[in-house]
């Protein structure tokens, strides 16, 4: 049997390049491999990455609803607070305002007193100033009396040493 070069030529020429790609293709299909490991890989990175932030999300939902929660709960307190704190405003305004009205009376009541005691004062002043220009008046007149008994006293003892002069004058 005799061989055909041409034709051991045309299959050389025909699947050289085929067999030359195959270790190429070969290396692909075992990069395509990896990349298909690492690709599962990846998905189930990214699958627990998401259930990582859908669970972050769960608790930060908790947290957010914990947290509007206590803000009701504050917010509730804080209007008890103000509620409690403007009745007992009202309280005291109505504490203060009888307490007002009960020292107003009462400086009302101190002022007619202070009123009736300084009229019995001018009432005794012009008594007292009444009774001084009587006294006075007295006095004077007693005076003028005594003044006039004396002048009289004195007239008559003038007249008792001028009388017993002429007297002594005629006795010698």
């Amino acid at each position: 049997m005799s061989i055909d070069v041409g034709a051991i030529r045309k299959f050389q020429n025909m699947w050289e390049p085929l067999l030359e790609s195959l270790p190429a293709v070969l290396e692909a299909v075992a990069k395509k491999s990896d990349f298909d490991r690492g690709l599962a890989e990846q998905k189930l990175a990214f699958e627990k990455a998401q259930q990582d932030v859908a669970n972050a999300y769960a608790r930060a939902d908790k947290y957010v609803a914990d947290a509007e929660a206590a803000f009701e709960r504050v917010q509730a307190d804080h209007t008890s607070f103000m509620e409690a704190a403007a009745a007992q405003r009202a309280s005291e305004n109505e504490v203060l305002a009888s307490q007002q009205a009960d020292t107003k009376a009462k400086l009302a009541a101190l002022n007619q007193k202070l009123a009736d005691a300084q009229q019995k004062l001018d009432s005794v002043n012009a008594e007292y100033e009444a009774k001084l220009v009587q006294a006075q008046a007295d006095h004077d007149a007693a005076l003028a009396v005594m003044a006039a008994e004396i002048k009289a006293t004195e007239d008559r003892r003038a007249k008792a040493e001028k009388a017993l002069d002429t007297l002594r004058a005629k006795l010698g």
